[in-house]
């Protein structure tokens, strides 16, 4: 199947995440693809709804980084893998508390090394999300 067939095939037959990546990742014109509509779906989501309640406003270590699926690096990676980014409220809405965090540390100046390992996960994260103009997250992952 040559490759154009390909993606015409995900795009009828993919579920919103994948429609969503494939529409904006490989599909070298997205003209006549609506894009609202795919990010609208994607959104609604039972897999996004879902790993956005995960997405709990808490930054203690444990918050952070652990195994539960709560933690920050795993609601973050699974919501960026389905294709979550910057500019999309329900997700922004939700990564604000994070952003204020990592902000708040970088304004402590002096002690910029306050919570090395927190800041990392919670910066590398922003910016893979689409937040990497953040002054924070650029002061971050710079």
């Amino acid at each position: 199947m040559p490759n154009g067939q390909a993606l015409e095939w995900v795009m009828e037959n993919g579920g919103p995440a994948i429609r969503y990546r494939t529409a904006i990742e490989l599909l070298d014109d997205p003209t006549g693809v609506d894009l609202d509509e795919l990010t609208a779906a994607l959104l609604k989501s039972p897999s996004v709804n879902g790993w956005l309640e995960r997405l709990i406003p808490e930054t203690g270590s444990n918050q952070l980084h652990s195994s539960k699926p709560t933690a920050y690096e795993n609601a973050m990676g699974k919501l960026t893998q389905l294709g979550c980014r910057s500019g999309m409220s329900p997700f922004d809405e939700r990564v604000r508390p994070f952003r204020e965090w990592l902000a708040r540390a970088a304004e402590n100046g002096s002690d910029w090394s306050w919570k090395p390992f927190e800041r990392m996960i919670v910066g590398g994260f922003l910016a893979v999300a689409g937040y990497q103009s953040d002054p924070a997250v650029v002061q971050q992952v710079a």
